[in-house]
């Protein structure tokens, strides 16, 4: 019996790129960090 092995291989659980992970901001160029003050409603007691 022949055993296949998988072509593809994966980075360790440990890798980290960190281009990556900075892409994920690149495209939120209007956030803004703020204080939310003014809430409409009422927050859930289960919050």
């Amino acid at each position: 019996m022949q055993t296949i092995q998988p072509s593809i291989t994966f980075p360790s659980p440990l890798f980290f790129d960190r281009d990556d992970w900075l892409s994920g901001y690149r495209s939120q160029t209007q956030e803004f960090a703020y204080w939310i003050d003014q809430i409409e409603g009422q927050i859930p007691l289960q919050l």
